[in-house]
Protein backbone atom coordinates (compact mmCIF):
# COMPACT_ATOMS: atom_id res chain seq x y z
CA UNK A 1 0.00 0.00 0.00
CA UNK A 2 2.65 2.54 1.07
CA UNK A 3 4.55 1.50 -2.35
CA UNK A 4 1.32 2.10 -4.42
CA UNK A 5 0.99 5.63 -2.71
CA UNK A 6 4.43 6.51 -3.20
CA UNK A 7 4.07 5.49 -6.99
CA UNK A 8 1.13 7.86 -6.77
CA UNK A 9 3.19 10.79 -5.56
CA UNK A 10 5.47 10.51 -8.48
CA UNK A 11 2.20 10.08 -11.32
CA UNK A 12 0.68 12.36 -13.70
CA UNK A 13 -2.31 12.46 -11.60
CA UNK A 14 -0.18 14.23 -9.12
CA UNK A 15 1.63 16.26 -11.26
CA UNK A 16 -1.65 17.86 -12.61
CA UNK A 17 -3.05 18.28 -8.65
CA UNK A 18 0.51 20.21 -8.18
CA UNK A 19 -0.32 22.27 -10.92
CA UNK A 20 -3.92 23.17 -10.83
CA UNK A 21 -2.89 23.99 -6.47
CA UNK A 22 -0.21 26.61 -7.88
CA UNK A 23 -2.65 28.29 -10.18
CA UNK A 24 -5.30 28.03 -7.45
CA UNK A 25 -2.89 29.89 -5.23
CA UNK A 26 -1.84 32.27 -7.25
CA UNK A 27 -5.86 33.17 -8.20
CA UNK A 28 -7.20 32.67 -4.81
CA UNK A 29 -8.85 29.42 -6.38
CA UNK A 30 -8.67 26.06 -5.97
CA UNK A 31 -7.91 24.32 -2.35
CA UNK A 32 -7.47 21.19 -1.22
CA UNK A 33 -10.97 20.40 -0.77
CA UNK A 34 -11.65 21.12 -4.16
CA UNK A 35 -9.21 19.46 -5.85
CA UNK A 36 -9.98 16.60 -3.83
CA UNK A 37 -13.09 16.51 -5.19
CA UNK A 38 -12.43 17.12 -8.48
CA UNK A 39 -9.68 14.40 -8.83
CA UNK A 40 -11.42 12.04 -6.20
CA UNK A 41 -8.18 11.48 -4.48
CA UNK A 42 -8.18 11.66 -0.46
CA UNK A 43 -7.74 15.23 1.44
CA UNK A 44 -4.79 13.63 3.11
CA UNK A 45 -2.87 12.53 0.44
CA UNK A 46 -3.35 15.89 -1.16
CA UNK A 47 -2.27 17.96 1.66
CA UNK A 48 1.12 14.89 1.92
CA UNK A 49 1.27 15.70 -1.70
CA UNK A 50 1.13 19.44 -1.35
CA UNK A 51 3.57 19.43 1.90
CA UNK A 52 6.52 17.04 0.08
CA UNK A 53 6.29 19.77 -3.16
CA UNK A 54 7.53 22.74 -0.47
CA UNK A 55 10.25 20.93 1.02
CA UNK A 56 11.69 19.38 -2.11
CA UNK A 57 11.46 22.78 -3.13
CA UNK A 58 12.95 24.56 -0.30
CA UNK A 59 16.11 21.89 -0.75
CA UNK A 60 16.07 22.39 -4.25
CA UNK A 61 16.59 26.42 -3.85
CA UNK A 62 18.82 26.05 -0.84
CA UNK A 63 21.06 22.71 -3.17
CA UNK A 64 20.99 25.45 -5.95
CA UNK A 65 22.35 28.59 -3.74
CA UNK A 66 24.87 26.24 -2.36
CA UNK A 67 25.80 25.70 -5.88
CA UNK A 68 25.77 28.76 -7.40
CA UNK A 69 28.13 30.57 -4.10
CA UNK A 70 31.06 27.46 -4.68
CA UNK A 71 30.92 28.36 -8.07
CA UNK A 72 31.36 32.06 -7.46
CA UNK A 73 34.01 30.97 -4.79
CA UNK A 74 35.85 28.59 -7.25
CA UNK A 75 36.18 31.48 -9.76
CA UNK A 76 37.68 33.78 -7.25
CA UNK A 77 40.07 31.47 -6.38
CA UNK A 78 41.14 30.35 -10.01
CA UNK A 79 41.72 34.33 -10.83
CA UNK A 80 43.48 34.56 -6.84
CA UNK A 81 46.15 31.77 -8.00
CA UNK A 82 46.17 33.24 -11.25
CA UNK A 83 46.93 36.83 -9.97
CA UNK A 84 49.68 35.28 -7.63
CA UNK A 85 51.11 33.09 -10.22
CA UNK A 86 51.45 36.35 -12.21
CA UNK A 87 53.08 38.32 -9.09
CA UNK A 88 55.51 35.64 -8.34
CA UNK A 89 56.49 35.46 -12.09
CA UNK A 90 57.10 39.31 -12.03
CA UNK A 91 58.86 39.32 -8.76
CA UNK A 92 61.31 36.55 -9.88
CA UNK A 93 61.68 38.36 -13.46
CA UNK A 94 62.81 41.38 -11.42
CA UNK A 95 64.76 39.53 -9.17
CA UNK A 96 66.83 37.61 -12.20
CA UNK A 97 67.08 40.95 -13.97
CA UNK A 98 69.01 42.44 -11.15
CA UNK A 99 71.19 39.68 -10.23
CA UNK A 100 72.24 40.06 -13.82
CA UNK A 101 73.20 43.18 -14.01
CA UNK A 102 74.89 42.59 -10.39
CA UNK A 103 76.80 39.89 -11.78
CA UNK A 104 77.66 41.96 -15.21
CA UNK A 105 77.58 45.56 -14.93
CA UNK A 106 80.89 47.26 -14.54
CA UNK A 107 81.01 50.26 -12.01
CA UNK A 108 82.45 53.09 -14.23
CA UNK A 109 85.59 55.29 -12.78
CA UNK A 110 84.58 57.87 -10.08
CA UNK A 111 85.17 61.22 -11.01
CA UNK A 112 87.53 63.51 -8.63
CA UNK A 113 85.66 64.79 -5.62
CA UNK A 114 85.57 68.50 -5.33
CA UNK A 115 86.54 69.28 -1.50
CA UNK A 116 84.54 70.19 0.82
CA UNK A 117 85.20 74.26 1.55
CA UNK A 118 84.30 76.00 3.98
CA UNK A 119 83.03 79.19 2.49
CA UNK A 120 84.46 82.83 4.19
CA UNK A 121 82.77 85.47 1.27
CA UNK A 122 79.82 83.83 0.07
CA UNK A 123 76.77 85.89 1.72
CA UNK A 124 74.32 82.19 1.48
CA UNK A 125 75.28 79.10 2.26
CA UNK A 126 72.17 76.45 0.79
CA UNK A 127 72.15 73.39 -0.53
CA UNK A 128 70.31 73.23 -4.03
CA UNK A 129 67.31 70.25 -5.10
CA UNK A 130 66.76 68.79 -8.74
CA UNK A 131 63.70 67.32 -9.34
CA UNK A 132 64.11 64.10 -12.26
CA UNK A 133 60.88 62.56 -13.57
CA UNK A 134 59.05 61.11 -16.72
CA UNK A 135 61.96 60.40 -18.94
CA UNK A 136 60.50 58.06 -20.70
CA UNK A 137 63.56 56.68 -21.93
CA UNK A 138 63.11 55.02 -24.92
CA UNK A 139 59.71 55.72 -26.19
CA UNK A 140 59.74 57.46 -29.56
CA UNK A 141 57.45 60.15 -30.14
CA UNK A 142 56.82 61.45 -33.90
CA UNK A 143 57.15 64.84 -35.47
CA UNK A 144 54.84 64.42 -38.06
CA UNK A 145 52.04 62.38 -36.00
CA UNK A 146 52.15 65.35 -33.51
CA UNK A 147 52.48 68.21 -36.11
CA UNK A 148 55.63 69.32 -34.58
CA UNK A 149 54.32 69.33 -30.96
CA UNK A 150 56.11 66.25 -29.97
CA UNK A 151 59.22 65.47 -31.03
CA UNK A 152 61.39 62.86 -29.03
CA UNK A 153 64.09 59.70 -29.35
CA UNK A 154 67.25 58.33 -27.66
CA UNK A 155 69.39 61.21 -29.01
CA UNK A 156 66.80 64.11 -27.72
CA UNK A 157 66.74 62.02 -24.24
CA UNK A 158 70.56 62.47 -24.38
CA UNK A 159 70.42 65.89 -25.52
CA UNK A 160 67.52 67.02 -22.65
CA UNK A 161 69.50 65.35 -20.06
CA UNK A 162 72.94 67.16 -20.63
CA UNK A 163 71.40 70.53 -20.41
CA UNK A 164 69.77 69.07 -17.23
CA UNK A 165 73.20 68.65 -15.60
CA UNK A 166 74.64 71.85 -17.78
CA UNK A 167 72.11 74.10 -16.41
CA UNK A 168 72.41 72.79 -12.62
CA UNK A 169 76.19 73.41 -12.54
CA UNK A 170 75.66 76.46 -14.51
CA UNK A 171 73.40 78.46 -11.92
CA UNK A 172 74.43 76.63 -8.89
CA UNK A 173 78.19 77.78 -9.68
CA UNK A 174 78.28 80.33 -11.84
CA UNK A 175 74.88 82.81 -12.29
CA UNK A 176 74.64 82.85 -8.59
CA UNK A 177 77.90 84.36 -7.06
CA UNK A 178 77.02 84.91 -3.51
CA UNK A 179 75.92 81.83 -3.08
CA UNK A 180 77.92 78.49 -1.82
CA UNK A 181 76.09 75.10 -2.45
CA UNK A 182 77.47 72.34 -0.97
CA UNK A 183 75.26 69.56 -1.56
CA UNK A 184 72.96 68.63 -4.17
CA UNK A 185 69.79 66.21 -3.45
CA UNK A 186 68.63 64.99 -6.36
CA UNK A 187 64.38 63.38 -6.08
CA UNK A 188 64.09 60.93 -8.97
CA UNK A 189 60.26 60.81 -9.04
CA UNK A 190 59.66 57.78 -11.20
CA UNK A 191 58.42 56.97 -14.80
CA UNK A 192 62.30 57.06 -16.02
CA UNK A 193 61.19 55.09 -18.63
CA UNK A 194 57.66 54.20 -20.90
CA UNK A 195 57.06 50.88 -19.45
CA UNK A 196 55.49 48.22 -21.40
CA UNK A 197 52.09 48.25 -20.22
CA UNK A 198 50.71 50.39 -23.34
CA UNK A 199 50.45 48.33 -26.72
CA UNK A 200 51.17 51.45 -28.33
CA UNK A 201 53.89 52.63 -27.34
CA UNK A 202 55.75 49.21 -27.48
CA UNK A 203 54.53 48.97 -31.00
CA UNK A 204 55.85 52.57 -31.95
CA UNK A 205 58.79 52.51 -29.91
CA UNK A 206 62.25 50.74 -31.02
CA UNK A 207 63.83 47.98 -28.68
CA UNK A 208 62.33 46.59 -25.44
CA UNK A 209 61.26 47.32 -21.75
CA UNK A 210 64.72 45.53 -20.90
CA UNK A 211 66.71 48.25 -23.25
CA UNK A 212 65.02 51.02 -22.12
CA UNK A 213 65.56 50.45 -18.55
CA UNK A 214 69.47 49.78 -19.26
CA UNK A 215 69.82 52.12 -21.65
CA UNK A 216 68.14 54.80 -19.88
CA UNK A 217 69.85 53.62 -16.97
CA UNK A 218 73.46 54.24 -18.67
CA UNK A 219 72.62 57.45 -20.09
CA UNK A 220 71.55 58.81 -16.42
CA UNK A 221 74.70 57.04 -14.90
CA UNK A 222 76.78 59.89 -16.62
CA UNK A 223 74.39 62.72 -16.36
CA UNK A 224 74.45 61.99 -12.35
CA UNK A 225 78.79 61.35 -12.81
CA UNK A 226 78.67 64.91 -14.38
CA UNK A 227 76.69 66.37 -11.03
CA UNK A 228 78.83 64.00 -8.92
CA UNK A 229 82.15 66.49 -10.18
CA UNK A 230 80.98 69.53 -9.12
CA UNK A 231 79.10 69.00 -5.26
CA UNK A 232 80.77 67.70 -2.83
CA UNK A 233 78.04 65.48 -1.87
CA UNK A 234 74.85 64.41 -3.33
CA UNK A 235 71.72 62.79 -1.61
CA UNK A 236 69.84 60.88 -4.21
CA UNK A 237 65.83 60.11 -2.90
CA UNK A 238 64.56 57.49 -6.26
CA UNK A 239 60.72 56.42 -6.05
CA UNK A 240 59.19 54.37 -8.62
CA UNK A 241 56.37 55.94 -10.82
CA UNK A 242 53.31 54.20 -12.92
CA UNK A 243 54.16 53.53 -16.29
CA UNK A 244 57.32 51.05 -15.69
CA UNK A 245 55.02 48.70 -13.00
CA UNK A 246 55.31 45.22 -14.34
CA UNK A 247 52.06 44.59 -14.43
CA UNK A 248 49.34 45.71 -16.80
CA UNK A 249 46.47 46.93 -13.74
CA UNK A 250 47.35 48.99 -10.77
CA UNK A 251 48.62 47.19 -7.91
CA UNK A 252 48.89 47.92 -3.56
CA UNK A 253 51.16 45.53 -2.82
CA UNK A 254 55.03 44.78 -3.83
CA UNK A 255 54.70 47.97 -5.98
CA UNK A 256 58.52 48.29 -6.29
CA UNK A 257 58.39 45.32 -8.77
CA UNK A 258 58.64 47.97 -11.19
CA UNK A 259 61.20 48.94 -14.15
CA UNK A 260 62.05 52.43 -12.11
CA UNK A 261 63.24 50.07 -9.39
CA UNK A 262 65.39 48.55 -11.61
CA UNK A 263 66.20 51.69 -13.25
CA UNK A 264 67.96 53.34 -9.89
CA UNK A 265 69.73 49.81 -9.25
CA UNK A 266 71.26 49.81 -11.94
CA UNK A 267 72.35 53.77 -12.01
CA UNK A 268 73.85 53.06 -8.22
CA UNK A 269 75.70 49.97 -9.70
CA UNK A 270 77.49 52.04 -12.34
CA UNK A 271 78.23 54.97 -9.80
CA UNK A 272 79.18 52.29 -6.92
CA UNK A 273 82.73 53.94 -7.02
CA UNK A 274 81.79 57.41 -6.53
CA UNK A 275 81.97 57.92 -3.11
CA UNK A 276 80.16 61.38 -2.78
CA UNK A 277 77.12 59.83 -3.92
CA UNK A 278 74.78 58.53 -0.70
CA UNK A 279 71.56 56.51 -2.50
CA UNK A 280 67.91 55.97 -1.05
CA UNK A 281 65.79 54.14 -3.05
CA UNK A 282 62.67 52.35 -0.74
CA UNK A 283 60.34 50.10 -1.63
CA UNK A 284 57.76 52.28 -0.57
CA UNK A 285 56.30 54.48 -3.32
CA UNK A 286 56.91 57.49 -1.00
CA UNK A 287 59.79 58.47 0.77
CA UNK A 288 60.29 61.96 3.84
CA UNK A 289 63.64 63.83 3.54
CA UNK A 290 64.65 65.79 6.06
CA UNK A 291 66.72 68.44 4.61
CA UNK A 292 67.64 71.19 7.81
CA UNK A 293 64.38 71.92 9.64
CA UNK A 294 62.27 71.21 7.42
CA UNK A 295 60.96 68.11 5.52
CA UNK A 296 60.10 66.89 2.25
CA UNK A 297 57.82 63.82 1.05
CA UNK A 298 58.22 63.12 -2.33
CA UNK A 299 56.37 60.93 -4.52
CA UNK A 300 55.33 60.02 -8.17
CA UNK A 301 51.86 61.52 -8.08
CA UNK A 302 49.60 58.67 -9.74
CA UNK A 303 47.39 57.79 -6.70
CA UNK A 304 46.00 61.33 -7.49
CA UNK A 305 43.37 61.41 -9.91
CA UNK A 306 43.87 63.67 -13.08
CA UNK A 307 42.20 63.91 -16.08
CA UNK A 308 45.61 64.94 -18.79
CA UNK A 309 45.98 68.27 -16.33
CA UNK A 310 47.25 69.17 -12.76
CA UNK A 311 44.45 68.24 -10.69
CA UNK A 312 44.33 71.24 -8.41
CA UNK A 313 41.53 70.17 -5.79
CA UNK A 314 42.96 67.10 -6.02
CA UNK A 315 46.27 67.47 -4.69
CA UNK A 316 44.60 69.59 -2.01
CA UNK A 317 43.09 66.72 -0.78
CA UNK A 318 45.40 64.60 -0.95
CA UNK A 319 48.26 66.15 0.63
CA UNK A 320 45.64 67.56 3.44
CA UNK A 321 45.46 63.52 4.17
CA UNK A 322 48.88 62.92 3.74
CA UNK A 323 49.45 65.67 5.77
CA UNK A 324 47.31 64.07 9.29
CA UNK A 325 48.42 60.63 8.10
CA UNK A 326 52.08 61.66 8.97
CA UNK A 327 51.16 64.30 11.84
CA UNK A 328 49.74 60.90 13.06
CA UNK A 329 53.55 59.08 13.36
CA UNK A 330 55.37 62.88 14.72
CA UNK A 331 56.21 63.82 11.24
CA UNK A 332 55.17 67.17 10.11
CA UNK A 333 55.34 67.53 6.29
CA UNK A 334 56.57 71.42 5.12
CA UNK A 335 57.35 70.44 1.14
CA UNK A 336 55.24 68.07 -1.23
CA UNK A 337 57.09 66.76 -4.34
CA UNK A 338 55.23 65.17 -7.03
CA UNK A 339 55.41 64.51 -10.67
CA UNK A 340 53.31 62.52 -13.13
CA UNK A 341 51.06 65.34 -14.60
CA UNK A 342 53.63 66.69 -17.31
CA UNK A 343 53.02 70.24 -16.14
CA UNK A 344 55.24 72.16 -13.52
CA UNK A 345 53.41 74.14 -11.17
CA UNK A 346 53.52 75.23 -7.39
CA UNK A 347 50.70 75.26 -4.86
CA UNK A 348 50.78 77.08 -1.50
CA UNK A 349 50.58 75.13 1.73
CA UNK A 350 49.42 76.68 5.29
CA UNK A 351 53.14 76.15 5.84
CA UNK A 352 55.35 75.24 2.92
CA UNK A 353 54.56 74.30 -0.94
CA UNK A 354 53.46 71.41 -2.93
CA UNK A 355 55.78 71.25 -6.00
CA UNK A 356 54.59 69.92 -9.25
CA UNK A 357 57.92 68.58 -11.82
CA UNK A 358 57.25 68.49 -15.17
CA UNK A 359 58.86 66.22 -18.17
CA UNK A 360 61.48 65.33 -19.92
CA UNK A 361 59.83 63.86 -22.61
CA UNK A 362 57.14 66.31 -23.41
CA UNK A 363 54.06 65.89 -24.80
CA UNK A 364 53.06 62.85 -27.28
CA UNK A 365 50.49 61.38 -28.98
CA UNK A 366 48.11 60.77 -26.46
CA UNK A 367 48.16 64.05 -24.18
CA UNK A 368 47.48 65.76 -27.82
CA UNK A 369 44.96 63.64 -28.82
CA UNK A 370 43.09 64.89 -26.11
CA UNK A 371 44.43 68.37 -26.85
CA UNK A 372 46.40 68.72 -23.96
CA UNK A 373 50.33 70.03 -24.27
CA UNK A 374 52.91 71.08 -22.30
CA UNK A 375 56.80 72.15 -22.78
CA UNK A 376 59.29 69.77 -21.01
CA UNK A 377 60.79 71.41 -18.19
CA UNK A 378 62.44 70.18 -14.70
CA UNK A 379 62.78 72.00 -11.87
CA UNK A 380 65.69 73.02 -9.84
CA UNK A 381 65.22 74.94 -6.38
CA UNK A 382 67.76 75.74 -3.49
CA UNK A 383 67.33 74.66 0.35
CA UNK A 384 67.69 76.97 3.01
CA UNK A 385 68.68 74.74 6.11
CA UNK A 386 65.95 77.15 8.75
CA UNK A 387 63.59 79.02 6.18
CA UNK A 388 63.13 75.63 3.52
CA UNK A 389 63.20 76.00 -0.16
CA UNK A 390 64.72 79.83 -1.07
CA UNK A 391 64.69 79.89 -5.07
CA UNK A 392 63.12 78.25 -7.76
CA UNK A 393 63.76 77.73 -11.52
CA UNK A 394 62.10 75.74 -14.48
CA UNK A 395 65.39 73.90 -16.42
CA UNK A 396 63.71 74.36 -20.06
CA UNK A 397 64.48 71.55 -22.42
CA UNK A 398 62.28 72.00 -25.51
CA UNK A 399 65.31 74.30 -26.91
CA UNK A 400 68.12 72.17 -25.62
CA UNK A 401 70.72 72.58 -27.31
CA UNK A 402 71.06 69.58 -29.79
CA UNK A 403 74.80 69.00 -30.71
CA UNK A 404 75.30 66.41 -33.52
CA UNK A 405 77.01 63.89 -31.47
CA UNK A 406 75.02 63.44 -28.06
CA UNK A 407 77.79 64.06 -24.85
CA UNK A 408 76.40 61.14 -23.28
CA UNK A 409 76.90 58.14 -24.44
CA UNK A 410 75.76 54.05 -24.96
CA UNK A 411 79.51 52.64 -24.91
CA UNK A 412 80.13 53.68 -21.40
CA UNK A 413 83.62 51.92 -20.82
CA UNK A 414 82.75 49.95 -23.80
CA UNK A 415 79.81 48.39 -21.76
CA UNK A 416 76.99 49.77 -23.98
CA UNK A 417 77.09 46.25 -25.76
CA UNK A 418 77.91 44.35 -22.77
CA UNK A 419 74.13 45.39 -21.32
CA UNK A 420 72.52 45.31 -24.82
CA UNK A 421 73.89 41.73 -23.95
CA UNK A 422 72.22 41.50 -21.19
CA UNK A 423 69.18 43.14 -22.27
CA UNK A 424 68.95 40.16 -25.15
CA UNK A 425 69.54 37.13 -22.72
CA UNK A 426 66.50 38.54 -20.04
CA UNK A 427 64.57 40.02 -23.41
Amino acid sequence: MKRIAQEWYESEQAAKILVEWKGGARQGGKGIAQLAKEFEVPHSRIKRLIQLHKVLGEETTATVQHDRETGRLQAEIRVLKRNYSEAIKLHNLQKAILGVCQDTITAMPAVKVPKLITPKQALFVEEAALMLSDIHGGEEISEEETLIFGRYNWDIMRHRLHHIAERTVFWTQQALPNYRFQKLHLFMLGDMIPGDIHLDTVKASPGNVIEWTLGTACVVAQMIGQLAAVFPKIEIEAVIGNHPRLSKKPVAKERYVNWDYVCYKVISLILANQSNIKWHIPRSFWIIKAIGEKKYLALHGDDIRSWMNIPYYGIDRAVARLTELFASKGDFIHYVLMAHFHNTGILDKVVGQKIINGSVCGPNEFSLGKFMSSEPKQILFGVHPRRGKTWLLDIDLLNAPEPKVPVYKYELMGQGEQLLEVARALA
